[in-house]
């Protein structure tokens, strides 16, 4: 993994938390309400605030890819997916292992960490971390790429605050960097 490719991803993910705590917790709030609109909180207003941030030009749905971020040149900087049910991960992440860029982002939602989020059964954290590595390793073993593959997940508490975590795999499917939780937001 190059350097610049984690210099990236921390670039991204600065850019990603100050978008989220920038327009504050009612706007969290109101965007966390249904599937829908957290898609869209983040595909019609937090990414397209971060590519003009980070001075990249931006699209949806290219590729296949819910989000693209560019450099001015047209060259992809950074691939993002977004997806509400934990459940279909697997797939994006695999859909993610399949393209190149500094930067390659699953942003997701679930009962992640029950220290945290308070909830009855372990949370959904043992599971899908280690599928979600295994998946990046699987795939740089038959097609070696530059960049992080990045995953952001976001999870409402019992508590009602929201916190998001953040992963990043290299190049070899090793978890080089985690935050639990990176950052939180609530009442």
């Amino acid at each position: 993994m190059k350097k610049e490719s984690l210099n990236a991803w921390k670039k991204f993910f600065s850019t990603f938390r100050t978008e989220v705590e920038e327009l504050g917790w009612e706007v969290l709030e109101r965007a966390w309400s249904s599937d829908t609109e957290r898609t869209e909180y983040y595909l019609s207003l937090i990414l397209p605030r971060m590519a003009s941030n980070l001075k990249l030009r931006s699209t949806r749905e290219q590729y296949s890819v819910d989000y693209v971020m560019f450099t001015d040149s047209g060259v992809p900087w950074a691939f993002v997916q977004t997806e509400n049910d934990i459940a279909n991960t697997y797939d994006e992440v695999c859909k993610l292992c399949c393209f190149t860029a500094p930067v390659r982002v699953l942003i997701t939602v679930s009962e992640w960490n029950s220290s945290l989020g308070g909830w009855t059964h372990p949370g959904y954290r043992s599971f899908y971390l280690p599928a979600w590595q295994e998946l990046v390793e699987k795939y740089n073993k038959v097609w070696p790429r530059v960049g992080v593959l990045s995953v952001i997940v976001g999870e409402r508490g019992r508590d009602g605050i929201i916190r998001f975590y953040s992963y990043v795999f290299n190049t070899d499917g090793k978890l080089v960097q985690k935050a639990e939780p990176a950052f939180a937001l609530g009442s």
